[in-house]
């Protein structure tokens, strides 16, 4: 992918989403907003890599140590990741959803769904992160109420 295949991918998008005028800036970046700013989802052109990479940094989640292995075993192959790789902004900690895709990949699967599904992975994560822990098992034994009732 050039710089005139990726300055079009994201033209397209802006009339996809109906926003008309969407742009890399000199940077060959593009920030959109989703769902009135809950999700920014960068997208950045790099030329050494050949394709457009998408970013959503989830600032309010910092995972901890079971959360980081779950996520680690999830993103083994992809299976539980839909193709987005998870990341850890520097700095903060915070969790970080990236996919690079190229010009064959967006042959398949235009920009605006690729954006769609790296939204529905952020919020099918953070959901999964940040739902109340299930209660632990006990390894005690149910009491027999009956063996309790002679005593009584």
């Amino acid at each position: 992918m050039d710089t005139n295949q990726a300055t079009q991918w994201i033209a397209d998008l802006g009339q996809q989403l109906g926003i008309g005028e969407l742009a890399l800036n000199e940077d060959g970046v593009c920030t959109l907003s989703i769902d009135d700013g809950r999700w920014l989802v960068i997208i950045g052109y790099h030329p050494s890599e050949g394709g457009l990479r998408l970013m959503i940094c989830v600032d309010d989640l910092i995972p901890d140590a079971g959360q980081l292995a779950e996520l680690m075993t999830a993103h083994f192959a992809w299976r539980e990741s839909a193709g987005t790789t998870f990341a850890l902004a520097p700095g903060s900690g915070a969790l970080v959803l990236q996919r690079q895709v190229s010009d064959v990949q967006l042959a398949a699967i235009d920009l605006a769904d690729t954006v769609a599904l790296l939204v529905d992975c952020a919020e099918a994560w953070t959901a999964r992160l940040t739902a109340a822990p299930e209660p632990a098992a006990t390894d005690e034994a149910p009491v027999d109420a009956r063996v309790w009732g002679s005593l009584a």
